[in-house]
C-alpha cells in the first residue's frame, strides 16, 4: 500500500510539472519586439532590366529570451520588383521565425526594375513587415531607377550591336559585351552622354570613325555600370575604348575612368595620312593597366589632357606608333609605381 501511494505521488508530481510547463510555455518567449540595423534600405541607381547588387540588413533580438516573429511579409508580394532572402529562405512571406536571445538574422534584398520608357530617374519603394507579439514593424525599401539605351553583343552567338549616326543623350547608354562601330561607319556621341559598360565589355571601333564631342560643362562620361559608392574607385570594371585600324577619330571633353585600358589603338586605316585619334580636354584615370595604349602604327595627337592614376603606365607604345602630346599631364602614381611612359 505504501509503495502504491508513493508511485501515485510520483505520477501526480510529474503530471503537475508537465501541466505547469505547458501552461507557461509562452513564458520562454520574449514579450518585446525587434530592432534593425537600418530603418530604410536604399539602393543606388539601378538600370531597368538589369538586376541590382545584393544588399542586406540585420534583425536583432536584444533580449535574453528567444523571440518569435509571427510573420514576415514583403508588402508588394509577387508584384514587387524586390526579392527577399531571410537567412537562406527565399520568398515573399514567412511565419514563425525564431531568433534566439541576443542573436540576429540577416535579410538579403535584390531588385530588378521593368522598362518604363521615361528619360528621368524614378524612385520605387516597398517595405518588409515584421509582426511580433501583435506589433507590426517595417523596414522600408527604396531604389532609384533609370531607363537606358541597351547595347548587347554576344560574339559566340553572333549577336552584334552595330552603331552609326548620333547617339541620343536623353538617357544613359549601357553596354553588355560590346557596342560596335563597323567598317566605314561613323558614330557621334554628343555632350552630356553617359556611357556605362558592364564587366569585360568593350567599345569597339573597327575600321570606322568615332567622334566624342563633349563640352567643358557637359563632358561625355565612360565608366562601369556598378554605380554603388563602393565601386566609384574600382579599376578594371570594363575593358575600354578599342580602335582597330580606325579612320580619323576625335575625343573632346571626355572622362574615361575605372576601366582596364582607357583608350587602346591598334594600327590604323592605310588610307589615313593624319592622326588616328585626336584627343583634347580629356581625363583618363584609374585604369587597371594603361591610360593610352598605342600599338603597331597608330598615331595619336593629344592636347590639354590628364592621364593619371593608372595601374601600369599612363602611356604605352609598342611595335611602332606616333604620338604628339602637348600641354598634357601623364602621371605615373599608380598602385604599381611604374613609369608614367
Amino acid at each position: 500500500m505504501k509503495i502504491f501511494k508513493l508511485f501515485l505521488s510520483i505520477i501526480i508530481i510529474i503530471a503537475l510539472y508537465f501541466s505547469n510547463t505547458g501552461c507557461s510555455k509562452k513564458n520562454f518567449f520574449s514579450k518585446n519586439n525587434l530592432s534593425f540595423s537600418v530603418d530604410t534600405l536604399v539602393f543606388d541607381t539601378v538600370f531597368t532590366t538589369i538586376g541590382s547588387t545584393t544588399k542586406s540588413f540585420k534583425i536583432y533580438n536584444p533580449e535574453s529570451k528567444t523571440v518569435q516573429i509571427d510573420e514576415v511579409e514583403l508588402m508588394g508580394g509577387e508584384n514587387s520588383p524586390f526579392r527577399m532572402n531571410l537567412d537562406g529562405l527565399i520568398g515573399h512571406n514567412f511565419s514563425n521565425i525564431r531568433i534566439e536571445g541576443n542573436d540576429s538574422l540577416f535579410v538579403f534584398v535584390e531588385v530588378t526594375l521593368d522598362i518604363n520608357s521615361q528619360t528621368l530617374p524614378m524612385i520605387v519603394e516597398d517595405s518588409i513587415r515584421f509582426q511580433t507579439n501583435g506589433v507590426d514593424q517595417y523596414v522600408k525599401l527604396a531604389v532609384w531607377g533609370q531607363d537606358m539605351y541597351f547595347h548587347y553583343t554576344n560574339f559566340q552567338a553572333e549577336i552584334f550591336d552595330f552603331n552609326e549616326g548620333v547617339w541620343p543623350n536623353d538617357k544613359p547608354h549601357v553596354i553588355y559585351g560590346a557596342a560596335i562601330v563597323d567598317s566605314a561607319k561613323s558614330l557621334t556621341i554628343p555632350e552630356d552622354t553617359k556611357v556605362y559598360l558592364h564587366k569585360n565589355s568593350i567599345f569597339y571601333i573597327y575600321k570606322s570613325q568615332l567622334n566624342i564631342t563633349g563640352t567643358k560643362d557637359k563632358p561625355v562620361v565612360f565608366q562601369g555600370d556598378r554605380l554603388e559608392q563602393d565601386y566609384q574607385e574600382v579599376t578594371g570594371q570594363y575593358y575600354g575604348i578599342y580602335f582597330r585600324e580606325a579612320l580619323p577619330s576625335i575625343i573632346d571633353y571626355a572622362l574615361i575612368k575605372n576601366g582596364t585600358s582607357g583608350v587602346h589603338l591598334y594600327s590604323e586605316d592605310p588610307t589615313n595620312t593624319g592622326y588616328t585619334l585626336t584627343m583634347t580636354n580629356t581625363i583618363i584615370q584609374n585604369q587597371a593597366r594603361y591610360g593610352v595604349f598605342i600599338y603597331s602604327g597608330a598615331k595619336v595627337k593629344a592636347e590639354n589632357c590628364i592621364i593619371s592614376k593608372n595601374g601600369t603606365h599612363a602611356l604605352l607604345v609598342l611595335e611602332g606608333g606616333d604620338f604628339n602630346f602637348n600641354h598634357c599631364d601623364l602621371l605615373g602614381y599608380g598602385s604599381s609605381q611604374n613609369p608614367a611612359v
